[in-house]
């Protein structure tokens, strides 16, 4: 699991003044997804509509429901260990649910980046995820995730509903990539030629991204304990 996943989610819920023993327990849970929920092994995440985008130029098929759908079935699952007090799976089910909120809203899993091996690595999809590893705590991301404001959330499908409309405004973001056909796609808005990285994003937009992944977080997080038993 990429660390920012980890970072994300600790300055997440540091936001909520939870404690760092139950925020290392959530993280915890949330690193244990890709191993168990691999990438096209097990589950999809990816929204569909962009896995299928994704797999129109070349991305490997995955059949399984989206990243949209994983995350409100966890939802769900965290909503009926909280009702039996069963505590260890409600955060169990909340570390996943984190974990496919995030993944459907990465850039690099909505544009279809390519993913073609070159040199022993993925570009541009590994490239960005490398870029944001690296300077993740030298932008104003941390302190834009710790103070996002909840996006109420009021179902699963809710969820689900507004993880695809978040996904829609990602993809209306200025950014230019080349794409998994190898085609380079510019975006005007951001440039007129494409970076040897083979993706081009500005850090604010990418930083409102990671905010509004913290914002459908404590969204979801609020809908579990809505009842005030924490």
């Amino acid at each position: 699991m990429p660390p920012v996943h980890g970072w994300m989610t600790s300055h997440t819920l540091a936001g909520l003044k939870w404690d760092k023993n139950t925020i290392e327990r959530v993280v915890r849970y949330i690193k244990e997804v890709d191993q168990i929920f691999g990438h096209n092994r097990g589950s999809c995440h990816r929204v569909r509509k962009y896995q299928d985008e994704f797999q129109k130029y070349g991305g490997k098929i995955c059949p399984f429901p989206g990243a949209e759908l994983q995350a409100a079935k966890f939802l769900a699952g965290a909503c009926d260990f909280h009702i039996v007090d069963d505590e260890d799976r409600v955060w169990k089910y909340l570390g996943w649910t984190i974990h496919f909120i995030q993944d459907a809203l990465c850039p690099e899993h909505i544009f279809p980046f390519q993913e073609r091996l070159i040199l022993f690595l993925r570009e541009p999809h590994l490239s960005f995820m490398i870029y944001t590893l690296l300077v993740y705590g030298h932008r104003d991301w941390p302190k834009l995730v710790q103070n996002a404001p909840a996006i109420e959330i009021t179902s699963p499908n809710d969820l689900r509903r507004k993880l695809q409309e978040a996904a829609d405004w990602v993809y209306e973001l200025p950014c230019s990539y080349r794409r998994n056909d190898g085609q380079s796609i510019i975006d005007p808005r951001i440039g007129k030629k494409l970076p040897f990285r083979g993706w081009d994003m500005s850090d604010k937009d990418i930083g409102m991204v990671l905010e509004r992944t913290s914002s459908l977080v404590k969204g979801a997080i609020g809908f579990v304990f809505a009842d005030g038993r924490f």
